[in-house]
């Protein structure tokens, strides 16, 4: 700044040489009044009063005291004050998140231990088409102690409940039942047509081949008339006939082919027949005469408890997959896909089987009939599959 200031001064000293004489008096003054102010304003410190007073005398009171009111009532900023208190926050929220972090690595570090202990006990335990029974067995013993026990008593049957038999006759009474035609079904009613259907099984029991007395067969054919149903008495007789213990089911000795039988007996509503055979079996262990399979035990016992780990259940059969065959392969293919349990795809290959039977139209859509009965739920079937 010195130096602009010099070279300023050399320069008023030429622009005083070339003034013209008129004009040097006032030149002078000029720069003496403009020096005079540079000399007050280097002078000047950032810490000095403002003279009001002397601001008065040159611009008059009024002017000067609205200026003064003003200033002295302006509020200057401390930065630094502010600066601490937002710095003092700032490393509040820091401190809060860095505690928050660590709280959340820490119950991070506590589930990483947690599931690193559940994944090494889902891998001891995992089962795969390489896991043996002895593998099951092993790793659960009181399951294997359960079959063993379920074994000792004869129940094979995992799946299926004990059948109440006048339960389901009542609940068949009960859908058939019409009200405005036949009066109201009260316990009564009921009694007497579960006595009636009791004494024709007994007449059926005691002898196969006896002609149904001319009384049942008119109450029977009032049944079939007001149901509208056709009447089969040949069909009545054959499974009338079928479904007792004959003389060659005492000759079996073999659990594997006596709980085969009951089993059959029970999926075709053959009660009696079954109930016979679970009576001949208990007499066979009893005296000792039970022949035991062990291979088909084992077998059962490793159905029972590996069969439905490796099963993909809820598959629609493919439609190649029923392509082609006869309704007797078919239904053969429901037998088999029973016996792995997979009752599913069963159910699918026997609907398959009787539509190419005959037995169910395919288009009936009548709940009342057979076929409209099975195609609703097989509708229904390949709806939860979706």
């Amino acid at each position: 700044m010195g130096r602009a200031l010099s070279r300023r001064a050399n320069t008023w000293e030429t622009l005083a040489k070339v003034m013209p004489a008129s004009k040097q008096g006032d030149f002078s003054a000029t720069i003496a009044a403009f020096k005079k102010r540079q000399e007050k304003a280097a002078s000047a410190s950032l810490d000095a009063d403002i003279d009001f007073e002397a601001y008065k005398k040159i611009l008059g009171a009024k002017e000067v005291n609205a200026i003064k009111k003003e200033y002295e009532a302006f509020s200057y900023t401390d930065f630094e004050s502010d600066k601490k208190a937002e710095l003092a926050a700032l490393q509040e929220a820091l401190d809060q998140t860095v505690a928050a972090i660590y709280e959340q690595s820490a119950n991070l570090t506590a589930a990483a231990a947690e599931a690193s202990v559940e994944l090494a006990e889902l891998e001891r335990t995992r089962t795969t088409l390489e896991t043996t029974l002895s593998d099951v067995i092993r790793r659960n013993p009181e399951l294997h102690a359960e079959l063993e026990a379920r074994i000792a008593n004869e129940d094979w049957d995992t799946d299926s409940k004990p059948i109440d038999v006048n339960a389901l006759r009542l609940e068949a009474i009960e859908k058939n039942w019409d009200a405005s035609t036949l009066g109201t079904l009260d316990e009564n009613a009921q009694k007497e047509f579960l006595d009636e259907i009791e004494s024709l099984e007994q007449q059926s029991a005691s002898s196969a081949d006896a002609e149904v007395p001319e009384h049942i067969v008119n109450y029977i054919s009032e049944w079939h008339s007001l149901l509208g149903r056709t009447e089969d008495f040949a069909g009545l007789r054959q499974f009338a006939a079928a479904n007792t213990v004959t003389d060659a089911d005492r000759e079996i000795t073999n659990e594997r082919e006596l709980w085969s039988a009951i089993d059959m007996a029970t999926e075709l509503c053959m009660f009696d027949r079954a109930k016979g055979l679970i009576e001949h079996a208990e007499a066979l262990k009893a005296s000792g005469d039970l022949v035991v399979d062990e291979a088909w035990r084992d077998a059962e016992t490793k159905r029972m408890t590996t069969a439905r780990h490796h099963q993909d259940y809820n598959s629609p059969v493919a439609p190649e997959d029923l392509e082609g065959k006869s309704a007797e392969e078919l239904a053969d293919l429901a037998t088999e896909a029973a016996g792995r349990s997979d009752f599913y795809r069963a159910s699918h290959y026997m609907y398959a089987s009787r539509v190419k039977s005959g037995d169910i139209n395919p288009d009936d859509k009548d709940l009342r009939s057979f076929s409209g009965f099975a195609n609703h739920f097989h509708n229904v079937s390949m709806g939860m599959a979706q």
